[in-house]
């Protein structure tokens, strides 16, 4: 399934249910032929050192969209920094950040890209 169709699912998803939970959104996207990866271990490379600071992605699906589920009152821009470390950290390129307490939930729902190429070490 491609990124686009692989966000379009879980999208679509969300907009069906009215309560909620990790295991619930990883079983629904599970039934819908996704292939679904829960609190998704993110380490850090340091030096050729791994590194495990507790980074944990709440879903990886299809192995290429990341999703961050929250439940406050506003998305903040510690969140949007949160799923924006994940994509450059794990080299993902498109994310979700799903607010389920969002008054209506496409209010709550911002996609998110990691279009940036990685510094390489020529540079200046």
């Amino acid at each position: 399934m491609s990124m686009p169709q692989t966000r379009a699912e879980v999208t679509s998803f969300c907009f069906a249910i009215d309560q909620w939970n990790a295991k619930t959104v990883e079983a629904e996207l599970r039934k819908r032929g996704l292939e679904v990866t829960m609190q998704f271990e993110l380490p850090v490379m340091y030096d050729e050192i791994r590194i495990d600071l507790g980074y944990r992605v709440d879903l990886l699906v299809e192995g290429s969209v990341v999703v961050e589920l929250k439940t406050v009152s506003k998305l903040l821009p510690v969140h949007e920094a949160q799923l924006l470390s994940y994509l450059k950290l794990g080299d993902f390129r498109a994310g979700l950040l799903i607010n389920f307490h969002a008054g209506r939930l496409k209010d709550g729902i911002k996609r998110m890209v990691n279009l940036l190429p990685e510094l390489s070490e020529t540079s200046p």
